[in-house]
């Protein structure tokens, strides 16, 4: 289940108030509690959810989890997973269905280069893991479709070096 986008922070009677117009986490203060809604929108709680899936699909077939959802300037890596000696680095799509499109064609060009970056940033920062072997998975979720809405099962498409 999704983590909720709003937590509830106990804080001393005297808050100090933001400005008016500065609302991110927006604020609510009442009795002493003061109330953050996160940035979190329906579908990034939903994608969260899909990304964790993907993280237990891919423990499942023997990766360890190192790190996810890594930031830096050039974008964000969903999952960095190790694979024996290998550090793996892996983009996770959702498609609700292929009318579109599939979720691994979702990958673009462009988006594999902000991918490529940010893994550099990743070993930039962590010199012990830069001698380590590497390659670029995406795992797509996909819908499959079914006889009925409540039979609809999750596919796991999950292509090793999809691109360098």
């Amino acid at each position: 289940m999704a983590e909720p986008h709003w937590k509830t922070v106990q804080t001393p009677p005297q808050t100090e108030r933001l400005p008016k117009g500065l609302g991110w986490p927006h604020q609510l203060e009442a009795g002493g509690v003061l109330v953050h809604f996160g940035r979190f929108s329906n579908s990034q709680a939903f994608g969260k959810e899909q990304e964790s899936k993907a993280e237990r699909y891919l423990q499942a077939q023997g990766l360890k989890l190192l790190c996810r959802n890594y930031r830096s300037r050039n974008g964000e890596i969903d999952l960095i997973m190790s694979d024996s000696n290998t550090l793996v680095f892996i983009e996770v799509r959702y498609r609700r269905s292929k009318q579109f499109g599939g979720a691994i064609d979702s990958v673009t060009a462009a988006k594999q280069k902000r991918i490529r970056l940010t893994a550099a940033q990743y070993l930039q920062s962590h010199p012990r893991l830069q001698s380590c072997a590497c390659r670029f998975d995406v795992i797509g979720l996909t819908h499959t479709q079914a006889v009925t809405a409540h039979a609809a099962e999750l596919r796991f498409d999950w292509i090793k070096n999809a691109f360098y």
